[in-house]
Order: structure tokens, then C-alpha cells, then sequence
């Protein structure tokens, strides 16, 4: 999946370079994730997905459950919770407890 978000956000922006600096890192950097080196965190994860035109946390889930081999099985609960049972997110303003 991660792979494939940094193709999506590249294809929108129109180069990898132009995705590197959206995302403030060297061109290198975003090589890197592509190729299984590094991890962009999750604040990176959300900027690609918002620059595909994807779900933001939806993305998160699943980008983390394929690099963070450790805890995937805790992503994968959430993304199959939230597919079973999607809220939408509070509007502006209000509170979670409302």
C-alpha cells in the first residue's frame, strides 16, 4: 500500500520532487519509504492520502498495517471495526461526548 500511496500523491502533484517537498524531505527520503527503507510517520502518511484524494485515516490503517509488522494485527481490527461500522467524523466544533 505504500507504494502505491506515494504513486497516487506523485501522480497528483506531478513528480517526485514535488512530492518530497510537499512532504518537507529529501527526494532520497521518499525513495526510501517507496522501497521498504525508512517509514514516513503517520502525519506524512495522511498528507500523501489527502494529496490522492484518499481517506486520510482509512490510508493510516492500512499503510500501518503493512509497515508497522509489529502492531498490524491492531490496525487491521481497526480498519475491519471502522468498515463494519462507519461514523462520520464529529463536524467542527463538536465534541466526541455529543
Amino acid at each position: 500500500m505504500i507504494k502505491e500511496l506515494i504513486e497516487k500523491a506523485k501522480f497528483s502533484l506531478g513528480s517526485y520532487e514535488k512530492l518530497a517537498e510537499a512532504t518537507g524531505v529529501r527526494p532520497s527520503v521518499v525513495s526510501e519509504w517507496k522501497a521498504g527503507k525508512r517509514k514516513p510517520d503517520a502525519f506524512k502518511i495522511c498528507y500523501m492520502a489527502e494529496i490522492a484524494g484518499l481517506n486520510p485515516l482509512d490510508t493510516l490503517a492500512e499503510v500501518q498495517a503493512e509497515i508497522d509488522k509489529d502492531n498490524s494485527s491492531y490496525w487491521n481490527k481497526w480498519r475491519a471495526r471502522r468498515d463494519s461500522n462507519p461514523r462520520p467524523l464529529p463536524s467542527e466544533g463538536s465534541t466526541l461526548s455529543s
